[in-house]
């Protein structure tokens, strides 16, 4: 990607002007054509939600699409630990080496570990946000990623306006379903934050089938194998956080 030191690279201004009107299949071909740009083999999108106990990144898309990789996966187990270890979060982005990748060690669990040794071993992750305050990371893997300042600038505005057009589209597709109920999310929500059926019922004063049924209702039009899918789907459209 080259950059002029007062000008947006073509690359940048297209997305910047464009982006609005792209579906899934383009956005993805975007953030290919972002990740040759900059050097890098792979993309990652995640969306960022967080519950009263903890922050979750959930995987959205990669260079895989439609489908998504088991490496997006692991990287979703240790990014939120990088971006808690790295000086230059505060900026929204991080960057990482097989170097640095020795160095930073996990104290969480076990999981992470595994899941650091996976990942891959050069990499840099963008922080974005929606206009309407929807958060994610942007992350871009491989050996041969290069970036000067201004092209770091440029990428970072790629990322934003893609994933703001990526959100649109997750947004629009949720407004098509059919509607869920206040009491299904707060059902829903409660389960989010680690709370059993039983819990939930004793908290919104419902008996524990009652609550079973809101959240099997709600999975159903989530179109969820499970409570858990559920949650997942449901902080990825953003009807909880």
């Amino acid at each position: 990607m080259n950059s002029n030191n007062n000008a947006s690279s073509p690359l940048a201004l297209s997305f910047a002007g464009s982006a609005s009107s792209l579906d899934k299949p383009r956005i993805a071909d975007g953030f290919r054509h972002l990740a040759a740009e900059i050097g890098a083999t792979g993309f990652h999108v995640f969306t960022l939600a967080a519950s009263r106990e903890h922050a979750q990144i959930l995987p959205c898309m990669d260079q895989d699409y439609p489908a998504l990789s088991d490496v997006t996966r692991n990287l979703a187990a240790t990014l939120l630990h990088r971006y808690r270890q790295s000086p230059t979060a505060g900026i929204g982005i991080v960057a990482w080496n097989a170097e640095s990748g020795r160095r930073v060690r996990s104290r969480r669990d076990a999981r992470t570990e595994k899941a650091k040794a996976s990942e891959p071993t050069t990499g840099i992750a963008f922080s974005v946000v929606t206009e309407r305050g929807r958060q994610g990371i942007v992350a871009f893997t491989g050996n041969t990623i290069s970036l000067g300042a201004d092209e770091m600038l440029d990428a970072h505005l790629c990322c934003h306006s893609l994933f703001a057009a990526l959100n649109r589209l997750i947004l629009e597709q949720q407004k098509g379903k059919t509607s869920i109920s206040r009491r299904e999310l707060e059902c829903l929500r409660l389960t989010a934050n680690g709370l059993t059926s039983g819990e939930i019922a004793r908290k919104l004063h419902l008996s524990i089938h009652t609550a079973n049924q809101y959240l099997a209702n709600t999975a159903h039009k989530l179109n969820a194998v499970n409570r858990v899918h559920a949650v997942a789907k449901a902080l990825r459209a953003g009807l909880i956080d």
